[in-house]
């Protein structure tokens, strides 16, 4: 096993809770940067490891184009549970979708998106394990029958795969001009992530920004954050939470007059929690470590006013979103 699967797998283990938004254990490559020095040979690897069916990759539009890692057995099993809970509700023809998907389109395809014509093409090719052909003409079988005992119609219209694994958050159509027909592949969840972690983000940086120095000790960031959530429980006002600041509750070295900012990045790094974006913006080169005296100083770096200049809201959409507009130009076409 390379270093940089290694750090991947460490890393989604050890982030498992923070990212539980998501249904597999995934890793940011980015983060995987800050265990392997070599950026180049974790690229490489994590590449090779992609080209051999170990690894999957997937694109978040997180505001820094960041990328996902997670085990690609572990996204095959998340498929076949996905199709197993369609096929106990008896949606055969959803659930064979999602199954041609997993067997036909992911050991063929381990790239970030795929494009509308791939996408056909594959679905329509064999599976790459005979034993995998034999499910798959079961499950034609069952859905005749099925339409049989129903009495369905001839010619009754049936969603199209690529619509029922939109439906399943298994792809995103692409809204980029220049790659208009294709889709990302994705899980459920993912586009959930995005939204708290461009937040988190967003309010570290401006916590920083306020600072006269643009620094600031670690230690007195989760102090003030942990002493507005304890504040937050027993619903004090922002005013009452400034007039402890000033009294000198705050510990040494922690600044009087951001209980507004300290109250905002405390709600947006509620979800994800402090550290983890913390490490996020260190890894990301967001902010500089700088050891002292008094413990790790964080200095905020110039790639730091990219993330300050962004819309807090202006998270990607989510699969549900992305599905509504690939149903709106099908009917304009």
């Amino acid at each position: 096993m390379s270093d940089a699967v290694a750090a991947a797998r460490l890393l989604m283990r050890r982030h498992r809770q923070e990212l539980s938004l998501v249904p597999i254990p995934v890793a940011f490559v980015h983060h995987v940067y800050g265990v392997v020095a070599h950026r180049s040979a974790v690229d490489q690897e994590i590449q090779e490891a992609r080209q051999s069916g170990e690894l999957r990759m997937y694109f978040i539009n997180s505001g820094k184009a960041d990328r996902l890692v997670s085990l690609e057995a572990d996204y095959r099993a998340l498929v076949s549970r996905l199709a197993d809970d369609l096929q106990a509700s008896n949606k055969l023809s959803e659930a064979m979708a999602l199954r041609r998907f997993r067997d036909r389109v992911l050991p063929r395809c381990t790239a970030l998106s795929i494009s509308d014509e791939e996408l056909t093409r594959l679905l329509a090719s064999n599976p790459t394990k005979p034993a995998r052909q034999r499910e798959e003409r079961a499950s034609e079988a069952a859905i005749r029958a099925d339409d049989q005992a129903a009495a369905a119609p001839q010619g009754l219209l049936r969603k199209s795969p690529r619509t029922i694994l939109c439906e399943a958050e298994l792809l995103v159509r692409r809204v980029d001009v220049f790659e208009a027909n294709s889709y990302w592949i994705t899980m459920p969840g993912l586009g959930r992530l995005v939204k708290p972690m461009k937040r988190g983000r967003k309010a570290l940086v401006e916590t920083f920004d306020k600072k006269k120095n643009k620094e600031m000790l670690e230690r007195d960031i989760f102090q003030l954050v942990s002493m507005q959530r304890r504040k937050r429980k027993r619903r004090r006002t922002d005013r009452d939470y400034g007039r402890d600041l000033d009294a000198g509750t705050a510990g040494p070295g922690a600044a009087a007059g951001v209980s507004m900012q300290t109250t905002k990045l405390a709600k947006a790094t509620e979800a994800l929690g402090l550290e983890f974006h913390i490490k996020d913006a260190v890894q990301a080169g967001l902010l500089q470590t700088v050891p002292t005296g008094m413990g790790m100083l964080l200095k905020l770096t110039p790639l730091a006013t990219e993330v300050s200049a962004q819309r807090p809201d202006a998270a990607p959409r989510s699969a549900s979103s992305h599905l509504a507009s690939f149903r709106s130009v099908n009917r304009r076409r």
